[in-house]
């Protein structure tokens, strides 16, 4: 006999891993294959890219990844993000406007030929956009999901569709404080829930450390090669961490279109031997970086674009992994920490604070009570469990 018919959620993103095991932040897949547990039919709407499937289901989730040009043009979405590829790659900015020709026809294509009965679209630009004029004619609820990018420092001509969206949409999510308040600048109208992404706390509780990372102590940064994960900032601070803990090392995991430039950096300041480039990683081997590591270190900063850290999801794994932290006073991060309780927090670009607040927090005799404190806070406001019932619950409302 079946079962009640489960309402059908259109899930929109432009980051999402490409194949198991992906180094792209998987934080979409893991709400989604919660909510698809949690009452709903899920299938996801990607761009796609080189070496993954056009179509295919993991754990009862439709994923389709659509194509906007051939393999090597395919260049605008992951490996560092859409708005630090579109500054850096000449061929990401010529096959724009093949992906939002190609988004926008399959959004709508999806919608009219299947029973959607919602629309969850995260980030407003650009795929909200697309959504709010195909939600509008079906009438079906649409939920904006805002992130970082695609609110904070936005211009014309983005500016007038982000603002579009929001009027259109049925509910409005931000990933923290800073998020909202962004998204208030666009649409003052907008009252955004505060929804944050959340952490696989059973992922990083079961830990097996492998051998110690180099370094006493050994400093940990994970994140996508892009300006505003501030990475560059860490490396000018090195030499001043290193006069005062000349044991140090700094282990730097991720990848991204500021590679080269960060490896210049380490070389002309003739720290090769003390700055380990580690490449990406699977999500699912983080743990145990955070396991070897001494210290986790997050330098964010506001890009030249104005675009800032919407939450800090490695900060938070850092904090679950019961790590003490450093980190930039950047966007959403402020959310997550409480300065002296959960770990320090710097001015952000202020390379010598940076420093200082390095060596400070290593020295403290307080480091084990705040790393403690942040793997607290984490298990009772981050847990996806509790993340992904208050969207089952904004899911209920929207389809009432």
């Amino acid at each position: 006999m079946n079962g009640p018919i489960r309402p059908t959620v259109l899930v929109l993103a432009t980051t999402f891993p490409r194949w198991k095991d992906d180094s792209e932040p998987p934080f979409v897949w893991e709400l989604t294959r919660r909510l698809q547990t949690s009452g709903f039919e899920c299938q996801v709407l990607a761009p796609h890219a080189r070496g993954a499937l056009h179509e295919e289901e993991w754990e009862g989730v439709r994923i389709r990844r659509f194509r906007y040009a051939s393999d090597n043009w395919e260049k605008v979405c992951y490996d560092g993000g859409a708005f630090p590829n579109l500054r850096a790659s000449w061929k990401a900015r010529l096959a724009l406007p093949s992906l939002l020709v190609q988004q926008r026809k399959w959004i709508r294509k999806i919608v009219s030929d299947e029973n959607i009965s919602l629309v969850h679209s995260h980030w407003i630009i650009p795929q909200g956009f697309w959504a709010a004029s195909v939600c509008r004619d079906n009438r079906i609820p649409l939920l904006l999901t805002a992130h970082a990018g695609d609110v904070f420092g936005l211009r014309f001509p983005l500016v007038g569709p982000a603002k579009k969206a929001l009027e259109n949409a049925a509910a409005i999510t931000a990933n923290s404080l800073a998020t909202s308040d962004a998204v208030k600048k666009i649409y003052p109208k907008a009252q955004p829930e505060i929804i944050p992404m959340g952490v696989d706390l059973e992922q990083f509780r079961q830990m097996t450390s492998p051998a110690t990372m180099e370094g006493s102590p050994s400093l940990l940064a994970v994140g996508r090669f892009a300006e505003k994960k501030g990475f560059h900032c860490l490396i000018e601070a090195m030499p001043q961490v290193l006069q005062r803990l000349p044991e140090s090392h700094l282990h730097l995991v991720g990848f991204g279109p500021m590679e080269e430039r960060l490896r210049k950096m380490v070389s002309d300041l003739d720290l090769s031997s003390r700055i380990h480039f580690h490449g990406s990683i699977p999500h699912s081997q983080i743990q145990s970086l955070f396991a070897a590591a001494d210290l986790f270190v997050q330098p964010s900063i506001p890009d030249t674009g104005g675009d800032q850290e919407g939450l800090g999801v490695t900060v938070l794994e850092a904090m679950a992994s019961g790590m003490p932290v450093v980190a930039s006073a950047s966007g959403g991060i402020v959310d997550l920490i409480e300065p002296e309780v959960h770990g320090l927090l710097s001015r952000p670009g202020d390379i010598s604070d940076l420093a200082e607040k390095i060596v400070t927090l290593w020295k403290s005799n307080q480091r084990d009570t705040m790393a403690e404190a942040g793997r607290r806070r984490v298990e009772e406001q981050f847990s996806w469990d509790r993340v992904s019932e208050r969207f089952a619950t904004l899911y209920r409302d929207l389809l009432k």
